[in-house]
């Protein structure tokens, strides 16, 4: 042992304190190792410790109990650090631009962006990858960590003359990706990193008006080499013999439930959880599935998530995911039995889940066809 000025002489370490002290330990292994490996710990534990611990289902429900307390506190913590400046991030301000960029970021690239957040949509190798009314997307190189990175630049257009009043009183779509990004990196899920966060403000006198932001830019590094799951799904595996197909389905199932998953145990959702915003690792594609998740406008954090949370992500992925070639309901009930905590539910209720799912579903389809949008 080491790093020892916390440590705490006493006659006689009752449980209430061992208790804080294996949920502190428990903290780092509860998100890198399974239920089993940790039980395992408190049996070995309990032969050890004088005066035994008699009931191990009640201690290790404590133990868990004490942990996500502490883990909630300690992720808000660093989910707060990509808000002003401090050692990961620092907070840069133009003549009427306001940002925040990662240090990871060359400096002088940041302040170029913060100066004049069009230029890298002018710079001679940017590749527009999307124009539209509501955004603009291109693919560019900055130098990241000392060396050049390909990075996606993202600018949010204006959807409606009201929008900079409305940012006074909600965070804008660029600054809840942002702090999307930090709250799942926070929690261990896996998605492209944060660059910079910028809004541009109108010039002008008045406290208001300074106040109001019109256009709002962010910038992330490419995650390569990776294709979305869309792509992946429609394009990819269809071209693979059938019983490559189909144990590639299966791999893909249990590691795409183990996302989600993670996700909502972590007090995540994600409100537009399609294959469009998933995106799987191609270098690594033969031996295992690594999945990330992007444009994270539609993530929320809350504590405990609700189940209606949790039951509309996984409508929105399950119509996302109809139309995959070779899927059956098999592989859906398979996906829900990965996702569902199989055993700890009083009931292991997972019929009522996949009701609740299905009339989502419905009622999703439905909203799309009177509002005349397409379900991707």
């Amino acid at each position: 042992m080491i790093d020892l000025d916390a440590l705490r002489l006493r006659r006689e370490v009752d449980w209430k304190t061992a208790r804080q002290n294996l949920a502190l330990l428990n903290h780092f292994f509860w998100v890198r190792s399974s239920r089993t490996d940790r039980l395992r710990f408190l049996e070995h534990y309990r032969r050890h410790r004088k005066g035994p611990v008699r009931d191990i289902p009640k201690a290790a429900g404590q133990i868990e109990a004490a942990t996500r307390t502490w883990a909630e506190r300690l992720w808000r913590r660093w989910g707060r650090r990509c808000r002003g400046t401090n050692k990961y991030f620092e907070v840069i301000s133009g003549e009427a631009t306001w940002g925040v960029a990662s240090r990871e970021l060359d400096a002088e690239t940041s302040r170029r962006i913060v100066g004049d957040p069009e230029a890298p949509f002018r710079d001679p190798g940017a590749r527009v990858l999307k124009d539209s009314r509501t955004t603009k997307v291109v693919e560019t190189t900055m130098i990241v960590g000392g060396r050049p990175a390909a990075v996606i630049y993202k600018r949010f257009n204006r959807k409606k003359w009201l929008d900079p009043i409305l940012n006074l009183f909600r965070p804008s779509r660029a600054w809840r990706s942002w702090q999307a990004a930090q709250d799942l990196v926070s929690r261990g899920i896996p998605t492209p990193r944060n660059l910079a966060y910028i809004e541009r403000r109108p010039h002008g006198n008045g406290p208001i008006v300074r106040l109001l932001t019109h256009e709002t830019y962010l910038a992330t590094v490419k995650e390569e080499p990776a294709v979305d799951l869309w792509t992946y799904v429609h394009k990819v595996l269809p071209a693979m013999p059938m019983e490559v197909r189909r144990a590639r389905i299966r791999r893909l199932t249990t590691a795409l439930a183990g996302l989600i998953r993670s996700l909502h145990d972590r007090s995540l959702s994600h409100r537009d959880l399609k294959c469009a915003n998933i995106l799987i690792r191609t270098d690594v594609i033969e031996d295992s599935d690594e999945l990330s998740l992007i444009d994270l406008v539609g993530v929320q954090l809350r504590h405990p998530l609700p189940r209606g949370r949790r039951v509309q992500n996984l409508a929105r992925l399950a119509i996302s995911l109809g139309s995959v070639p070779g899927a059956t309901r098999t592989d859906a009930l398979r996906f829900l039995r990965l996702y569902l905590p199989w055993g700890l539910s009083p009931l292991s209720d997972w019929k009522s889940v996949w009701r609740s799912i299905e009339r989502a579903m419905i009622a999703k389809r439905s909203r799309n066809h009177r509002r005349g949008r397409p379900l991707s």
